[in-house]
């Protein structure tokens, strides 16, 4: 029986189904299809090794693909993690069900992504006593104009609509709309995802150690 060091909170983890052509594909040409989906595994996985060390709260691991996916499977029977299925529709709503489904059954939730390989266990406390202080969100911004962390207490429809996914305005009109909510953002410090050929020299500051460093030395 794992001891949270949250146990009142969940961390909601999206990933996608490691499928050629559907993931890293802003990676092409200077990743190969094979090589897109072996770095999307490896950051997945990853995340998902980060979390289970942390050992903060209650992890679910929200996929967009069938839950019996071996790569799915795999990743739960090495961790505690829970297998929940994505809606249908764009990333803000599935988002905003994943996040209103989860807030049912805990005090706060914190949503990640599985591109960002800087997240570690002192930034998952950072955000999660941030929320146990009083804070009703907590947000963790993109060096692209993104976020890789999303920390909440309560739900509103608004906070993911209206939003240009996959753009440098996300942390901007996200802020905009938390501040038409009247809901103070806590901002924690800036962090790259791996989305784009030039971020790939950012896995070398990684510990020679870590599979994604290796990666990163094997693609040049």
């Amino acid at each position: 029986m794992i001891e949270y060091a949250f146990p009142n909170y969940k961390i909601v983890q999206f990933a996608k189904a490691p499928l050629l052509g559907h993931v890293k594909t802003r990676m092409q040409p200077a990743l190969s299809l094979r090589a897109s989906v072996d770095l999307h595994r490896i950051l997945t996985q990853h995340t998902v090794d980060m979390i289970a060390r942390a050992q903060a709260c209650p992890h679910e691991l929200w996929v967009d693909s069938n839950l019996d996916h071996l790569f799915f499977r795999g990743l739960v029977a090495q961790s505690a993690c829970q297998l929940e299925q994505q809606v249908a529709g764009d990333l803000g709503v599935k988002m905003a069900f994943a996040v209103q489904s989860s807030l049912s059954s805990c005090k706060g939730l914190i949503l990640v992504g599985s591109d960002c390989p800087f997240i570690d266990e002192a930034y998952l406390r950072k955000a999660l006593l941030s929320l146990e202080a009083g804070n009703e969100a907590v947000i963790g911004p993109a060096n692209d104009g993104g976020y890789v962390l999303l920390g909440l207490t309560r739900y509103h429809p608004s906070m993911f609509k209206d939003i240009d996914w996959g753009t440098d305005k996300v942390f901007q009109q996200t802020s905009h709309q938390f501040e038409a909510l009247g809901i103070e953002l806590d901002i924690l410090p800036t962090l790259s995802d791996i989305d784009e050929p030039e971020d790939l020299a950012l896995l070398k500051q990684l510990p020679h150690t870590n599979v994604l460093s290796l990666f990163a030395e094997a693609v040049g």
